[in-house]
């Protein structure tokens, strides 16, 4: 699964400690998220660098965005909520899902970097993101000066692209048009 690889790559392909946490299937409900967030919340410090990517399903209804998950879903101003909570000065945060582009506007804070799958809450179709994003994390082509190190951005033009092309090889109409 894209979570497991995830988790993975991060373990291999950095220098620095990490923490990383990776909830998945059924452990992925609503309160460990809360918790998992409120805990490194206290541990976090201004200096520190904080990831969080969302890989999973979203809607909108036209007001609220939900990642949807085992039991009640997270909604986008909890998200909010737990991500402002964490002290931490530079923050990234990820939401591979459809209809994640709702988020862009309530998450937005200085320092801190949003990617979404799709431009807003009105692209509802499943998205192809996820697999792309976890793909450009190893892999050299997605590191565009050449110096080793594959920062946000590169990944996200890299994920970018590779959506891009396959809508274009499928012949689909895109139904995602990632952001950052």
């Amino acid at each position: 699964t894209y979570v497991s690889t995830l988790g993975d790559v991060f373990e291999r392909t950095t220098k620095e400690a990490l923490q990383v946490h990776v909830l998945r299937g059924p452990e992925a409900r609503r309160e460990a998220i809360i918790s998992l967030l409120n805990a490194r919340s206290l541990e976090i410090e201004e200096h520190d660098f904080f990831v969080l990517i969302l890989i999973g399903h979203g809607t909108w209804d036209g007001r609220t965005y939900k990642f949807n998950i085992p039991g009640a879903d997270l909604t986008s101003e909890e998200i909010s909520t737990l991500v402002d909570a964490i002290p931490a000065r530079r923050q990234l945060v990820t939401v591979t899902s459809s209809a994640s582009g709702a988020l862009i506007d309530v998450l937005k804070q200085p320092g801190r970097v949003i990617i979404t799958a799709t431009r807003s809450g009105r692209e509802r179709n499943a998205t192809v993101f996820a697999e792309y994003w976890v793909r450009a994390l190893p892999d050299e082509a997605a590191d565009s000066d050449k110096n080793l190190i594959i920062t946000a951005a590169e990944a996200f033009q890299y994920t970018k692209r590779r959506v891009k092309d396959f809508y274009e090889r499928e012949k689909r109409l895109a139904g995602e048009h990632p952001r950052m």
